[in-house]
């Protein structure tokens, strides 16, 4: 699992899971508005049926400014590792 984030001054720090299995914390500040580098987010083994991605902001950035928890999700990649079982 791979995504790309936006960062920003009023962005924090965001802890994402998927089904309750925690993937990443993520420092999402930066001094400007720009698109992060594609951050590998680890493997998870989805079976058949829906699955819930989980955000949630866990900290603000000492130097970020505004509502300072703000967070930004370019997208979300999923490749497959292995045949389905």
């Amino acid at each position: 699992m791979t995504a790309r984030f936006t960062k920003a001054p009023d962005h924090g720090t965001a802890e994402l899971s998927i089904d309750g299995q925690k993937l990443a914390d993520i420092n999402l500040f930066h001094d400007r508005v720009i698109p992060s580098s594609p951050e590998r987010l680890g493997s998870v083994k989805l079976g058949d049926g829906q699955h819930v991605l989980t955000i949630r902001t866990i900290d603000a950035d000492p130097r970020s400014t505004g509502s300072r928890y703000g967070f930004g999700l370019d997208w979300i990649k999923l490749t497959p590792t292995g045949p389905a079982r």
